[in-house]
């Protein structure tokens, strides 16, 4: 069997064994990027898909609110912004005093995070509230996430705009799970709706002139594998029982 094969397999196994722990939810991944002093943090990217959501960051620096239309919270949890320090020059051994010398540090213009949400259908902005100045930053979803204008666009999906990304068309998401729907997101192997819909090839009849399922090389494989066993069981049979009528006739 080759890697191609083998990759989709082991997949969808890890998937299956996963599943039995947590099911997957309608979720919904939120990219952040932020300035260092936090004056300034944009939603880069919005996509609602099937995962698991994210625990309450520890520590945290700030809070993180999901709205609906009419203002309502539907959802709040901590998340962590943080800066990581850059390490601009490699640390160096001092041969003349034995000491780490040339070690510096520099703080990054931006910093990235990536939030898991449960989705909802009725969700309309996702806020974001800092500990530190009590500074609100609001981003509207409600139309990045469907704007129902015929087009699948990269952030739609068929989880949040079915009218615009029909689940059995490309949509970035791949629901490997059964549905009914071979999704053409999912490698080849992975979706379970594809391996249940597959079915075997025809190849002309020579004989009849009609057509009939070809048989596949594993068949082959498995059946000329066991003819030599078949025989040789056959053959033991055939000396034990003549063993046995001829000590009956003597």
């Amino acid at each position: 069997m080759n890697k191609v094969k083998i990759l989709p397999m082991l997949f969808l196994f890890l998937m299956l064994v996963n599943s039995s722990a947590q099911t997957e939810i309608k979720i919904v991944r939120l990219d952040f990027n932020y300035s260092n002093n936090f004056e300034k943090i944009e939603l880069q990217s919005v996509k609602a898909l099937y995962g698991y959501v994210d625990l309450n960051a520890v520590p945290g620096n700030g809070v993180l609110l999901i709205t609906s239309d009419s203002g309502e919270t539907l959802y709040s949890m901590r998340v962590g912004l943080i800066i990581s320090p850059i390490l601009i020059n490699p640390p160096e051994i001092d041969v003349d005093t034995n000491k780490i010398a040339g070690e510096t540090e520099e703080m990054p213009e931006e910093g990235y995070a990536t939030v898991h949400v449960p989705y909802y259908e009725n969700m309309s902005t996702v806020k974001i509230i800092l500990d530190q100045n009590s500074k609100l930053f609001e981003f509207p979803v409600k139309a990045r996430l469907c704007n129902a204008d015929g087009q699948c666009d990269k952030e739609e999906s068929a989880i949040s705009c079915e009218i615009d990304c029909p689940a059995d068309k490309p949509d970035g998401v791949c629901v490997w799970f059964e549905d009914d729907i071979c999704d053409p997101d999912c490698l080849k192997g992975v979706d379970l709706d594809c391996l249940r819909q597959e079915t075997p090839k025809e190849t002309p009849d020579n004989t009849s002139g009609g057509w009939t399922p070809s048989e596949s090389p594993e068949e082959k494989t498995s059946e000329n594998e066991y003819l030599p066993v078949l025989i040789i069981v056959a053959v033991v049979l055939i000396v034990v029982a003549v063993v046995i009528i001829k000590k009956n006739l003597d």
